[in-house]
């Protein structure tokens, strides 16, 4: 079951932005998204993210290049999913 998209964000309804325009195209927990729409945002956010901030000019270990290569090769789509949360969990968190 999709979670509103305002237990995730400061997202307040009636505010008119960004958040409430995602909402009311595709629902508020994003649910109306196709999947290959979900996992292109996700991906096309996090290179803008990365990018915008001071984490591009760091170093990525050899260890993380090489457990992000395997992956999506070795695990399934459910666990590389987890993966993705994990991490979106431990950095929103840090």
């Amino acid at each position: 079951m999709a979670q509103p998209i305002g237990k995730f964000t400061n997202y307040t309804f009636g505010d008119g932005g960004l958040l409430e325009k995602m909402e009311t195209v595709w629902g508020n927990g994003c649910e109306d998204l196709k999947p290959n729409e979900k996992l292109w945002m996700i991906g096309q956010i996090a290179s803008e993210l990365w990018q915008a901030t001071e984490f591009q000019d760091e170093n990525i270990s050899d260890d993380a290049e090489s457990a992000a290569d395997r992956v999506v090769k070795e695990l399934s789509f459910s666990d590389a999913l987890g993966v993705i949360e994990c991490l979106l969990t431990n950095l929103r968190y840090s």
